[in-house]
C-alpha cells in the first residue's frame, strides 16, 4: 500500500502494516486472477522472508525494484525526467 506521510509517499506492507524501507528486500504481489489480467487488479506489497510467508502460493510476486521500475515505464516518464524532478526537489529542500 502507498501512503503519504508530511514528507511524501511511502509504502507499507500490506501484512505486517510497517514501512517498507529498502526495496530490494520486499516483494509486490500480483493477485493471479482474471481481475488482475484485465488490469484491475490490487497490487500488494510486502516484505521478503518475514511477510511473504503470509501470501498465496498461487499469487504472482516480482521484485519490488523491478516492479517499481515498471511502473515508471509504464506512466512514461524517463531517466532523464526523474533526473530533473530530484534536481528541482533538492533545489526546494523537498
Amino acid at each position: 500500500m502507498i501512503q503519504t506521510q508530511s514528507s511524501g509517499p511511502i509504502i507499507v506492507c500490506d501484512i505486517c502494516g510497517k514501512r517498507i524501507t529498502d526495496a530490494k528486500m520486499a516483494l509486490a504481489v500480483m493477485p493471479n486472477s482474471k481481475k488482475y489480467q484485465n488490469g484491475n487488479g490490487r497490487v500488494l506489497h510486502v516484505h521478503k522472508e518475514s511477510c511473504q510467508a503470509e501470501v498465496d502460493e498461487q499469487e504472482g510476486t516480482d521484485e519490488l525494484t523491478r516492479h517499481i521500475r515498471h511502473l515508471i515505464t509504464n506512466v512514461n516518464l524517463t531517466l532523464k525526467e526523474l533526473e530533473e524532478e530530484d534536481r528541482i526537489d533538492r533545489d526546494f529542500d523537498i
